[in-house]
């Protein structure tokens, strides 16, 4: 066993090179959010707001084609982190060569869903001025390049559940980087939304040849050739895969129709509003949860290998962790969003601030649930989920559709609102602490003093901040921005040294190794 690797295996991250996964992710995120800033105004602008409503639509539809993906991704990556830790090397092959198997009839299969969607998508979507031809070819397009990243899944499967999330990031980082610019290129060129869409098929099979190399250098002995596909091996996955399927599918319905609703009820042009704000609250989303999704297969590790403590000790810091970024950001997104928005895009498109408001309500309700979504996936124990939200998400859909007719592009935010309460923020972390072994009352008890303390301060000095800065320039927000979200990390700081001494201790090192260490 080499130093460092605790019995892990070959393929689980040590500490060190956890940490290496997580600057990494966090590196991507940073760069992918800087190119987002500078491209949704220039995309807005060239496009339209029609033209990027429609964008939006179609890679909403597409998406929810995709799930046909059968979540067989998270399972062999599941799965291969188990078998690697068991030293079953030849196991993982099987794994591997049954998932590409599973993805060359998924991808037949979601081709017939896209090409039903084109014969009637004049039926489907208001397309508000913009020709049919041209909405079924963008349709067709999108389409094409989410089949290339099926392609691209069983090699970044092999990475992520190999421990090394830092060459996927890397791929990630570089073939995003120059896939945004392309983008930008031909918005400039006045390639149009159709042009837009080839640029996201050639940026697809550029991240699919840097994968697939990155994943053979970094595990030559894997092959993984479809002779070595097990029946029953694949079966196994299918019916793992299937719970992931199913609480995906539940989430598409809940949140990632939106956009198709709102183009089906109301012109394409409203959609913009709604993903121009989604784009901030994503931000910070990812944000959030970047480094701790990336202790996922540690965090599988250790429940394999029955360490309690180490499980709970990665799942309860994971959500104070997630918990602590998004509060002070969030306070900063009401606040002073006006302004950050106008500074940003120029000409805001109307109701975008309100929706961006109700999107950040919702989703500081659905952190404490998607990180008890994450470890009951990764434990296997997911089983309570997918019987529980498809069924919660059918209501979902059907208030958001409500809603949606009543109030506009914000209904589908304000739909979401009583599954986040009772679900995400009720249910899911009591399912998660029950399958760790440990009360839910010891995660609130480690989670609640930080956390409201950081939206407290961080509510307070969004609030000063905004009397302060009423009536001057939108400049004078970016200098605010930091000095609330530092308010409201300086006082998490201080509650957690008193409750917590153990984890100040190592988050004084910086949280990238924090996170590894902790693994």
């Amino acid at each position: 066993m080499e130093p460092g690797d605790d019995g892990s295996g070959a393929l689980n991250a040590s500490a060190p090179q956890a940490t290496r996964n997580v600057t990494s992710s966090y590196l991507q995120l940073g760069v992918s959010m800087l190119l987002g800033l500078v491209s949704t105004p220039i995309l807005v602008h060239f496009l339209g707001p029609a033209a990027y409503g429609l964008w939006g639509v179609l890679t909403g539809l597409v998406g929810y084609a995709s799930l046909v993906e059968g979540g067989m991704a998270t399972a062999s990556t599941q799965r291969m982190v188990h078998l690697q830790a068991r030293g079953d090397h030849r196991g993982a092959e099987r794994v591997l060569a049954s998932a590409k198997c599973y993805y060359l009839f998924s991808s037949v299969a979601m081709t017939v869903i896209v090409v039903t969607l084109v014969m009637f998508l004049g039926h489907i979507v208001l397309l508000d001025g913009i020709p049919l031809s041209t909405a079924r070819l963008a349709l067709l397009l999108v389409s094409a390049s989410f089949g290339v990243g099926f392609v691209k899944l069983p090699f970044s499967s092999m990475l992520y559940g190999g421990g090394r999330g830092d060459s996927l990031s890397m791929v990630g980082l570089v073939v995003g980087t120059l896939g945004r610019l392309a983008m930008l290129a031909v918005a400039f060129a006045g390639g149009g939304l159709v042009g837009i869409c080839a640029m996201a098929i050639a940026n697809a099979l550029a991240g699919l040849w840097f994968t697939r190399r990155a994943a053979r250098r970094a595990f030559p002995e894997f092959r993984a050739p479809l002779r070595l596909v097990d029946w029953a091996t694949l079966a196994s996955l299918m019916r793992a895969g299937g719970r992931v399927a199913a609480t995906a599918i539940g989430g598409t319905v809940s949140y990632g129709l939106d956009a198709v609703v709102i183009g089906i009820i109301d012109p394409v042009t409203l959609v913009t509003p709604y993903t121009v704000a989604l784009r901030p609250v994503t931000f910070v989303r990812e944000l959030a949860t970047r480094g701790t999704a990336a202790l996922g297969p540690n965090l599988s590790h250790f429940h394999a290998l029955g360490n309690v403590n180490r499980t709970f000790r990665i799942y309860s810091a994971s959500t104070i962790i997630a918990l602590a970024v998004t509060l002070p950001c969030d306070a900063v997104l009401f606040a002073l969003g006006p302004e950050l928005l106008h500074l940003w895009l120029g000409t805001v498109p109307a109701r975008t601030y309100e929706v961006l408001v109700a999107l950040s309500v919702v989703y500081i309700f659905q952190v404490p649930g998607g990180q008890a979504s994450q470890a009951l996936t990764f434990m296997e124990r997911n089983r309570s989920i997918a019987r529980l939200i498809p069924a919660v998400s059918v209501v979902n859909l059907g208030l958001t559709v409500w809603l949606t007719i009543r109030y506009g592009p914000i209904g589908p935010a304000l739909g979401s609102l009583p599954e986040v309460l009772v679900i995400s923020a009720g249910v899911l972390p009591v399912l998660a602490c029950r399958a760790i072994g440990v009360p839910v009352r010891r995660l609130v008890a480690e989670a609640l003093p930080p956390t409201a303390a950081i939206a407290l301060v961080a509510g307070i000095a969004g609030f000063a901040a905004k009397l302060l800065l009423n009536g001057r320039s939108d400049l004078l927000a970016l200098i605010a921005a930091p000095l609330v979200c530092g308010a409201g990390w300086a006082a998490g700081f201080v509650v957690l040294r008193r409750t917590q001494p153990e984890l100040v201790a190592t988050l004084r090192r910086r949280l990238p190794r924090r996170l590894g260490g902790m693994a």
